[in-house]
């Protein structure tokens, strides 16, 4: 988790107003890239959810012969923001995996679409007037989990699975905030994962009841539950190696 401190902590600097003023930059010196930037071996997918709403799924997969059971394979909610430096760190890590733990796998980036149907898809229902959740100046609807990680493991997983050699023993659902908290209900309610992995989750959410008491208590020691002890460990395993 290391890597995602240092990436945050060269934000400010690096977004900020540049310090050389323009007019030091002659028009010589200014070239326009004439291609976009591509990860290697990507694809982007679109699968359509059983009401007919398109998603985007970024897939990116190793070099080589996959193992013989398959690749082991990362699901990662937020797609759209997570893919590209996930994609970036796995890559980096599996150069050395006698020394970082991370073998060579498939990462697949679901993007979440508009906010709207981000707070849908990623809550559970909870007692909320309305079924709303109120956030600075916006009403999204809430209470769509069910539904959308029945669509991931339906629809999408098998569409990924169909394409590339994918081990069914090594398969780890990772969110971040309601990602996260969609990612731990899919453990509760589901269990269809091999691994999860919750950054942040947003456990205030629906007054912090829509899980019970041994999801929302998991601190990855040894005085948590056996069960989602192991569950959410292993997750870490395909990104990082507990030091």
């Amino acid at each position: 988790m290391r890597c995602w401190s240092t990436f945050l902590a060269v934000l400010p600097g690096a977004l900020c107003p540049a310090i050389v003023p323009a007019s030091a930059v002659t028009a010589g010196e200014i070239r326009t890239a004439e291609q976009p930037y591509v990860i290697a071996n990507s694809a982007v997918l679109t699968v359509r959810s059983q009401t007919g709403e398109a998603y985007q799924v970024y897939v990116a997969w190793p070099d080589g012969t996959p193992p013989p059971d398959g690749w082991p394979i990362l699901y990662l909610l937020d797609g759209n923001d997570q893919f590209p430096v996930a994609v970036a760190t796995a890559r980096r890590m599996a150069r050395m995996p006698e020394r970082s733990g991370v073998s060579p796998g498939i990462i697949v980036g679901i993007d979440a679409g508009p906010l709207s149907r981000r707070s849908r898809d990623y809550t559970p229902r909870a007692n909320l007037p309305a079924g709303l959740i109120r956030g600075p100046g916006t009403h999204h609807p809430t209470g769509g989990a069910d539904a959308f990680l029945t669509f991931l493991t339906t629809r999408i997983k098998p569409v990924v699975e169909g394409r590339w050699p994918v081990d069914p023993g090594r398969q780890t659902l990772a969110g971040h905030s309601f990602g996260g908290l969609a990612s731990l209900y899919e453990l509760h309610r589901f269990g269809h994962f091999t691994g999860y992995a919750a950054i942040s989750p947003s456990l205030w959410f629906g007054g912090g009841t829509v899980l019970p008491d041994n999801v929302r208590q998991f601190d990855g020691h040894r005085s948590s539950p056996p069960f989602w002890q192991s569950a959410l460990f292993r997750a870490l395993h395909f990104l990082v190696t507990p030091t």
